[in-house]
């Protein structure tokens, strides 16, 4: 029989207003080690300590992961959010006429524990539930069947998760483009994502703000696209690398 492999989730709450997650993909031996770190990571966060963590692990057949190759990496030098602006919204305008109205979501939409949604055609948000967005979930990198690699620490981390939440976004279907910046106060470079590229952008924000959110554009915005989208993102397990 094929080895059951973990989806491992963390996610981090205070006062009920989400702070982190975090989540890994992998063997029944490093269950225990990976679920201490995310414990860890989640108390160390800089945006304060949780009142609440719960680490979720649900099994696997390894017959139901996906296997994706990792994304070709664009840097793409940026000296500050104006500048980042004009990157943004000149590779958005690839896929839509309404680039300058993403743009506006990105700074003033925040918290959300999920991705906005954007139908390319209009600018309009279609997402279902408007307070939590779209969740995409159960992945990771292939290095984390590793298990130093799986419990390295945060800042040997963080473009390699944004890197596989890119490329499983990428996968799905009817998906465009995704733009990314963090929210975390401290983590200043996000991302756009487009064409099978991802577009890395240093100084997408001002260090020390919490403003931060994802948009993820699609080609088709009606009730059975928006189910599809949903069902993969949050759903289907994927192994980048």
């Amino acid at each position: 029989m094929p080895e059951t492999m973990y989806s491992i989730k963390m996610r981090a709450s205070r006062a009920g207003a989400h702070i982190s997650g975090a989540e890994r993909i992998v063997p029944a031996g490093f269950v225990s080690q990976i679920s201490e770190h995310l414990h860890a990571r989640a108390l160390g966060h800089p945006k304060g300590r949780p009142d609440s963590i719960v680490v979720t692990t649900t099994a696997l057949a390894k017959d139901d992961i996906i296997y994706l190759p990792e994304l070709a990496v664009s840097e793409l030098p940026c000296a500050s959010p104006h500048q980042a602006r004009a990157l943004v919204t000149d590779l958005l305008a690839e896929v839509t006429p309404h680039s300058e109205v993403i743009w506006n979501y990105l700074q003033t939409v925040t918290g959300l524990r999920g991705a906005m949604v954007i139908d390319s055609a209009t600018g309009q948000r279609v997402e279902p539930d408007k307070q939590r967005g779209v969740r995409a979930s159960t992945m990771d990198h292939r290095s984390s069947l590793s298990l130093a690699a799986a419990t390295e620490p945060d800042s040997k981390n963080y473009v390699r998760e944004a890197r596989v939440l890119a490329a499983k976004v990428a996968s799905c279907p009817h998906v465009l483009a995704e733009v990314c910046i963090s929210d975390d106060p401290d983590y200043t470079t996000g991302y756009v994502c487009i064409r099978g590229r991802y577009h890395r952008i240093a100084n997408m924000k001002l260090a020390g703000t919490n403003q931060g959110t994802r948009v993820i554009v699609v080609s088709r915005a009606d009730q059975e696209a928006l189910a599809e989208i949903s069902a993969y993102l949050e759903n289907q397990a994927v192994i980048v690398g």
